[in-house]
């Protein structure tokens, strides 16, 4: 039914059409925490070696952590390794 909308309306109307659905597109990938998340990918172009390493290091701490307190398999599994 849109698309027979679309074919059918002038050519203006189908610019402002396909500009609106584009704006929405674009918010929708770049909106949220993009513009951060660029920058700060940009400034790790930088980083040395072993910055980078602790910053991987400190990430996988983060995730580890999450998923042992936000996911029953994980802390079940943790239980077999304890040691009395």
């Amino acid at each position: 039914m849109i698309s027979k909308i679309y074919q059918y309306s002038p050519i203006w109307t189908q610019n402002l059409a396909c500009t609106i659905k584009g704006s929405i597109e674009k918010k929708s990938r770049m909106g949220g925490d993009f513009s951060k998340i660029l920058k700060d990918l940009k400034k790790s172009e930088w980083y040395k070696k072993e910055e980078i390493e602790d910053i991987q290091i400190e990430e996988l701490k983060k995730l580890v952590n999450y998923c042992y307190n936000n996911t029953p398999s994980y802390s079940e599994l943790s239980n077999l390794f304890k040691t009395n």
